[in-house]
């Protein structure tokens, strides 16, 4: 779909928008199967027995519902004249379940729901519509039925953006983005951008709240903490008039991206390296750019880097980590017996066959008493003993 044309996507949104028509058509065919006989009521009338939901909101940020709304209108349009509204009722906010009698036929509802606020005594600020098609009364029956509610939104109408966003300790910086974003939800240009928003080095919640004109965005909150590491979360928006579409989300400390170099370095326990139990393998040595480490001599490292390790050489960056490698490198040939049976015509020799074990570039110095050698790798430290010829 990233490569789509735009006349495919023409041809889609045309198949996809038909679609969509053929479903909301008037065909007076009731979606209602449950019946039940309704007593009292006269030749060619019927009931229609209504509950009024709210519309599932899980998958973006979109308003947050009153507790109730202060009333419905219910408007009511027979099939197959559905441009014109026969009759309406009003049912208090109190109760979103009632009774409605109809005659028999087919109809259509259109219900509104409005908060609390009256303009010369009627209903106003409307906050929310449902639909249901196609709705088949039988003459002495009743019908069973459930509508969705949904949020509405219109041109020059306005909602509330509200945030309430945990964050943990350490954090030296915080912005918010909004961004507008087309029928497709591709942002198109910012509407709201803050940056430098209140944050304690203590931890704490940020909360703060933006109106904004009904529609569509995109919004992205970022974190930096005193070790310059950002976050980021970011979600769809929905703002509908008169409601507040609440983001409430919480920025946790693994929420910040950690280094290779960083998660080799942390497993380091103040005695030893836990490496294996902390899942590092050779391949985080190899995407690091470290050389000479492989799944067959990673284990032998491990032991060398934990002889080799003291708490005032602990690697601090890529360069020292680099260095005990190549001294864990050396260590193993060393410890192995690699040299052990190998004669060298001279000192210069030995050093050279040493030297070549190493992989990252190292500086690699010897300090000689009769055959053996002090070994010096950075700051670590290894002892060979050779076969020299003279």
């Amino acid at each position: 779909m990233k490569n789509m044309q735009p006349g495919l996507w023409t041809s889609v949104l045309a198949i996809l928008f038909a679609a969509s028509f053929l479903l909301f058509l008037p065909g007076c065919q009731s979606p209602l199967d449950s019946q039940d006989n309704a007593p009292g009521i006269g030749s060619g009338r019927g009931t229609l027995s209504l509950t009024i939901g709210r519309q599932d909101m899980e998958r973006t940020v979109m308003p947050t519902w009153p507790e109730d709304f202060v009333g419905f209108k219910l408007e009511f349009f027979a099939c197959p004249d559905t441009d014109n509204e026969d009759f309406y009722e009003i049912w208090g906010g109190d109760s979103n379940t009632g009774r409605v009698e109809l005659n028999a036929g087919s109809w259509d509802l259109h219900v509104t729901a409005f908060l609390a606020g009256t303009i010369g005594g009627g209903l106003s600020r409307e906050a929310a519509w449902g639909y249901l098609p196609m709705i088949d009364v039988p003459s002495g029956w009743g019908v069973v039925g459930n509508i969705e509610l949904r949020p509405i939104a219109r041109e020059n109408s306005h909602g509330t953006f509200g945030w309430e966003i945990g964050y943990p300790e350490n954090i030296v910086y915080a912005h918010v983005e909004i961004w507008r974003v087309d029928l497709y939800g591709v942002p198109e240009d910012y509407y709201y951008y803050s940056r430098g928003l209140p944050v304690t080095n203590a931890g704490g919640t940020l909360d703060g709240s933006h109106d904004l004109p009904a529609g569509r965005y995109f919004v992205v909150f970022m974190l930096t903490n005193n070790q310059g590491k950002s976050a980021q979360l970011s979600a769809s928006l929905h703002v509908y008039q008169h409601l507040k579409s609440i983001f409430d989300e919480e920025f946790r400390p693994e929420h910040f991206p950690v280094s290779l170099l960083d998660l080799i370095l942390d497993a380091w326990n103040g005695t030893g390296w836990n490496l294996v139990d902390e899942g590092i393998t050779a391949g985080h040595f190899s995407f690091l750019g470290i050389k000479g480490v492989n799944d067959d001599n990673f284990t032998g490292l491990v032991e060398q880097f934990n002889l080799l390790t003291t708490v005032a050489t602990v690697p601090s960056d890529e360069d020292e980590l680099k260095a005990l490698v190549d001294a864990a490198l050396i260590g193993m040939a060393i410890a192995d017996g690699h040299f052990a049976d190998t004669h060298f015509e001279g000192k210069h020799y030995a050093e050279e066959a040493l030297a070549l074990l190493v992989q990252n570039g190292t500086e690699i110095e010897f300090d000689w008493t009769d055959n053996s050698a002090t070994v010096s790798i950075g700051v670590f430290q290894v002892v060979a003993t050779f076969k020299l010829d003279q």
